[in-house]
């Protein structure tokens, strides 16, 4: 249990990091604490004001103490992010890869 908190307060750290608003977009953190995901939203208007809505990271934690990274439209590395918070690399998984190419992201498998 003591893993779970620790793991949660790192994933929401992280999400919180990646959040920003300027003048016509905005990201948010959106947490089902007892489902266990996590993710940054965006949410805004383009210059010819057309809206603007997608998901840019979601992540799962696991029961047994893995954190999923199921989707990062991002540029940055979350993984290394999650690492130097204290997440141990092999309790992250790169679920957005396909399970034979899992073994050399440097990360857990499953």
């Amino acid at each position: 249990m003591e893993k779970l908190n620790s793991y949660q307060t790192a994933i929401l750290a992280m999400l919180k990091e990646h959040e920003f608003i300027s003048r016509n977009m905005e990201s948010f953190v959106v947490a089902d604490k007892e489902k266990h995901h996590y993710q940054l939203m965006m949410l805004g208007r383009k210059k010819d004001e057309s809206r603007v809505i997608g998901l840019r990271i979601h992540l799962h934690l696991t029961e047994e103490g893995k954190i999923w990274v199921l989707e990062n439209k991002t540029e940055h590395e979350i993984g290394e992010e999650l690492v130097a918070l204290g997440v141990q690399a092999q309790d992250i998984i790169a679920g957005f890869l396909p399970e034979d190419v899992r073994q050399y992201s440097g990360y857990g498998i499953k």
